[in-house]
């Protein structure tokens, strides 16, 4: 093999097939597969849900005003653990989708670190703290901003924020 084909190979072909070949070696799941697993396990939490209270209008009719209130502050707080049971079912696939999403990001990094310009791009990249090995900071300060800003959000509004802000309170999921 001549100089000049071991350059290109090294130069341009094996930093633009290094992902290729990632995703070969550890292939990650589509968005459309994660989206279809949460609402799989959303669905298996709200059949429960509804077999529990099934009929609770047709209960109260014999209640008391007292026992409507119970009945209603207990659904209420069935409420709020079905939704945080969907916020743990949900964050466990995203991460679980996020880790094999990293481990193909690190195949595909090994791999191309052969050639000189991707080696070159790498160590530029790591200098200035903006390559994917700063990614996960990024994603990690995104969500306690978001957390800080749900929190800030409930706290002017009073009354528990409704679903105004994205946190993670009863009737908000997790965005990244």
């Amino acid at each position: 093999m001549s100089l000049l084909a071991l350059w290109v190979l090294l130069a341009l072909v094996l930093p633009n097939a290094g992902p290729f070949l990632a995703e070969i070696i550890n292939p990650v799941p589509d968005v459309g597969e994660i989206e279809r697993k949460m609402a799989e396990s959303t669905r298996g939490l709200n059949e429960q849900y509804r077999g529990q209270w099934r009929g609770g209008r047709g209960r109260m009719r014999g209640m008391s005003d007292e026992q409507r209130r119970e009945l209603r502050e207990e659904m209420q707080h069935a409420r709020e653990k079905l939704q945080a049971d969907i916020n743990v079912a949900s964050e466990k696939i995203i991460r679980d989708f996020e880790r094999q999403l990293r481990r193909q990001m690190d195949t595909a990094r090994n791999l191309t670190r052969i050639s000189p310009v991707a080696a070159y791009v790498y160590a530029n990249t790591d200098i200035g703290e903006t390559g994917v090995r700063h990614e996960q900071q990024l994603i990690n300060g995104l969500r306690a901003y978001q957390r800080q800003f749900s929190l800030y959000v409930d706290e002017k509004s009073g009354d528990g924020g409704g679903d105004f802000g994205g946190g993670t309170g009863p009737g908000r999921r997790i965005l990244y």
